[in-house]
């Protein structure tokens, strides 16, 4: 193992931003196709005034998809920047469902966190593929209290620090602790992974990534046999996924619910 050098200290600002009027945000969205307004769209603020206009995002957010959006102002040493998200939609689905993902933004050459800002709108969500974003699942603020708070170095200012270690979307007795939890999976093969404390009345499973990619196009995969839930043992769940539709009893097991019965499992834990 080769030892790295001691990171230097992270610099922090003093009295809000320095005076570069550019705002970078790196952000992704659930949208709604076909619909009108089915894109997620947010306003930024700087100390409670509008920076730009009306920021419409495309990036998908079950295809791993983020993109940067860049405004631009006249404003210096700014105290709080807020992405306002405005036009929260849901008709019944997960596939109809807007929802604005916020993973940082970057100001003055700083970098900032969503998951680290102020957020009236997540409904108690969390992003389990990315825990540094910030989920907007309601219209609401995202405040970003910059003039106080450490930010975390661009990649300029970063290069001599260690690199942090990629996150892990589960460890194999995965305990999700109090909140909501969104559990994504981008394939259909096996996880070998538990969710031991799955919370039926709050918790989700979005298997819309894993059944795009399995090439799965219908609207219900339970009804089509694509998914099933089978018990496991005498109060476990095995979530299976067979993309053929033909063999659901022996479809690969994508993750297992631990403490949970397949009847408890509603259509709204599943996202499609």
């Amino acid at each position: 193992m080769t030892a790295t050098p001691s990171p230097s200290p992270a610099p922090t600002p003093s009295g809000g931003t320095a005076a570069d009027p550019t705002i970078t945000l790196h952000v992704s969205g659930d949208h709604w196709a076909g619909h009108a307004g089915g894109d997620p769209q947010f306003i930024v603020l700087v100390d409670g005034h509008q920076v730009g206009g009306v920021q419409t995002v495309t990036a998908v957010h079950d295809s791993n998809q983020w993109q940067d959006i860049t405004v631009n102002g006249t404003f210096s040493n700014a105290q709080e920047i807020d992405v306002k998200f405005i036009n929260d939609q849901y008709g019944g689905s997960h596939a109809q469902d807007v929802n604005l993902y916020v993973d940082s933004i970057t100001v003055g050459g700083q970098k900032y966190f969503g998951a680290a800002a102020t957020n009236n709108a997540s409904q108690g969500y969390h992003d389990a593929s990315d825990p540094n974003a910030a989920v907007m699942a309601q219209n609401g603020t995202l405040a970003f209290h910059v003039a106080s708070a450490t930010p975390t170095p661009t990649a300029a200012l970063a290069s001599a620090l260690t690199p942090a270690p990629a996150p892990v979307f589960m460890s194999s007795s995965f305990n999700d602790g109090s909140g909501h939890d969104v559990f994504v999976f981008n394939t259909a093969a096996a996880t070998g992974k538990d969710i031991a404390t799955f919370d039926v009345a709050a918790d989700i499973l979005d298997l819309a990534p894993a059944l795009k990619a399995a090439g799965y196009s219908g609207s219900d995969p339970i009804a089509d046999h694509v998914v099933t839930l089978a018990q496991l043992g005498t109060d476990s769940t095995a979530v299976k996924i067979d993309p053929t539709g033909q063999d659901p009893a022996h479809g690969v097991t994508l993750v297992t619910l631990d403490h949970v019965l397949p009847q408890d499992v509603h259509a709204a834990n599943i996202w499609h």
